[in-house]
C-alpha cells in the first residue's frame, strides 16, 4: 500500500511513498528483482490470512521474515509477536513450499533508514529487504 493507494509491486518505483506497520509512511529508496527457482517460495493461501478465506494466494520468499501475532505467536513462541521464517510455517496444505526449478521473479522492498514491516497481504506483514 502506498500514500497513492494500492499498487502491484511492478509499478513500485524509488520515492514511492510505502505505508510500513512499524514506521508509517516511509520512502522506498529502490526495488530489487531476483530471479530464484520455484522451491526458494512458499505460497500462503488466502485462508490463512483472514477467516472467510478471500483474496489472492501470496508467493513469498522461504526465508522471507513474517510477523506472527495474537494466540500463534503466544502458543508457538510464548510472546505477543514473532518474526519467522515463512517456511517454518510450511505445512503442505495452507502454507506450502513451492517445487521444482522454474524460474520466478522476487521483488524486494529496500529502505535507505531501515528495515521496516510491509503489508504484503490481508493481515500479512513481512520485512523489507535489508
Amino acid at each position: 500500500m502506498t500514500t497513492d493507494g494500492s499498487l502491484p509491486v511492478e509499478y513500485l518505483t524509488e520515492g514511492d511513498r510505502i505505508i510500513t506497520f512499524d514506521a508509517g509512511a516511509v520512502t522506498l529508496d529502490r526495488v530489487s528483482v531476483l530471479t530464484v527457482p520455484m522451491q526458494d517460495l512458499v505460497r500462503i493461501r488466502p485462508s490463512v490470512l483472514n477467516e472467510k478465506g478471500f483474496g489472492r494466494d501470496v508467493l513469498m520468499s522461504a526465508r522471507q521474515r513474517m510477523l506472527i501475532r495474537g494466540w500463534r505467536a503466544k502458543v508457538l513462541f510464548g510472546k505477543q509477536a514473532a518474526l519467522v521464517e515463512a517456511r517454518k510455517f510450511a505445512d503442505g496444505d495452507y502454507i506450502e513450499q513451492l517445487k521444482g526449478r522454474a524460474p520466478m521473479r522476487l521483488f524486494q522492498l529496500h529502505f535507505k533508514d531501515n528495515q521496516h514491516l510491509v503489508p504484503i497481504g490481508p493481515g500479512l506483514m513481512a520485512t523489507s529487504a535489508q
